[in-house]
């Protein structure tokens, strides 16, 4: 399927391919964090009638759009409904690019001077420990936020920044896609640094973001 949006191009990319019985989540936060017109739209559907099927344009402006970084078992937003690993990501780049880190995959800039990065890997995976640990890994090298965990959320590209910090509402925009620059776990490990014991022994944010949601209590479409 063919698509001009942002936001669709880049979920393609990352979850065009991955197991069809599985969802995507969509998130919207109003600027105050209320959750609205919460998603999980099932990759089937998106596989076969396009990602931008899954964008809802009508809150642009209203509200910050994210989504699931990893496909989620079912209706819930929480570590146990992720299902599998497509993309490493690291989010709130500040530091200069380290000799010998592959370039990512995918750059979004969120704001002016803020961006998230996306390493695509050749193929899913289920090792979402290891997951974990190479992300906090790639915020150790990048000074990214420790956005490393199973169940985080991100910004979508394409949609209105605004979080009440950013007054001038910038639009978070795909600067850069690469679909053929994949990689595996094995790759990644071997181009990081082991985390420090401070940085190990930190806690994820995630947490706000997360619901009590799960597989065993199914949220309404």
């Amino acid at each position: 399927m063919s698509t001009t949006h942002a936001a669709a191009i880049l979920l393609e990319a990352l979850f065009g391919t991955a197991p069809h019985h599985l969802y995507l989540e969509i998130r919207p936060l109003q600027p105050g964090g209320g959750v609205v017109d919460r998603l999980f739209i099932p990759l089937r559907q998106l596989q076969r009638h396009g990602f931008d099927q899954a964008l809802p344009i009508h809150l642009d402006g209203q509200a910050n759009i994210y989504f699931g970084v990893l496909p989620r078992l079912c209706k819930g937003g929480t570590a146990a409904d992720a299902a599998i690993a497509t993309c490493l990501w690291v989010d709130e780049i500040r530091k200069p690019w380290p000799e010998g880190l592959p370039q990512p995959s995918a750059l979004v800039e969120t704001s002016t001077g803020k961006y998230q990065a996306y390493w695509f890997l050749t193929e899913p995976s289920h090792d979402l420990e290891s997951l974990q640990d190479l992300n906090r890994r790639l915020a150790g090298v990048l000074g990214g936020d420790n956005v490393w965990d199973r169940a985080r959320i991100m910004r979508l590209p394409g949609f209105l920044n605004v979080k009440p910090e950013h007054p001038e509402h910038p639009r978070a925009r795909l600067l850069e896609i690469h679909h053929e620059r994949r990689f595996t776990l094995g790759q990644l490990e071997a181009a990081l640094p082991p985390i420090s014991e401070k940085e190990g022994n930190q806690g994820s944010d995630g947490h706000r973001y997360r619901t009590a949601t799960g597989c065993s209590s199914p949220a309404p479409l």
